[in-house]
């Protein structure tokens, strides 16, 4: 996922986000290290990826400067196209084939139907 933004400003620093069933927090150092050699727990894929991503796009927009939060998807990964609509996000383009791209975005209006 990507945000996009007006020039930057002075941001408090993150905090936990809690959900009724999330807590979203920083990685712990151990965590960011087990992600990028690619031997994470594999328990972490059954954590309610809809609910975090939703909260995530969610926390990213009380950020003055973003006004929109944006996720592309492989064509050929209908699962994560799911868990992007279900948390919210709106299809803006459409991939071409299974090869290409769907582009989903998540901005404040959206926040605000929810």
């Amino acid at each position: 996922m990507s945000s996009s933004s007006s020039p930057a400003t002075d941001s408090p620093a993150p905090t936990d986000l809690t959900t009724e069933r999330l807590i979203l927090r920083p990685w712990t150092s151990l965590e960011a290290t087990a992600v990028l050699e690619g031997s994470r727990s594999t328990h972490w894929a059954d954590d309610f990826p809809a609910e975090g991503d939703r909260v995530i796009a969610e926390f990213a927009l009380t950020a003055a400067e973003v006004h929109t939060v944006s996720a592309d998807v492989e064509g050929a990964n209908p699962a994560s196209v799911r868990v992007l609509e279900k948390a919210g996000f709106q299809r803006w383009a459409a991939p071409e084939s299974t090869d290409h791209l769907a582009r989903f975005r998540f901005t404040r209006q959206d926040r605000a139907r929810r």
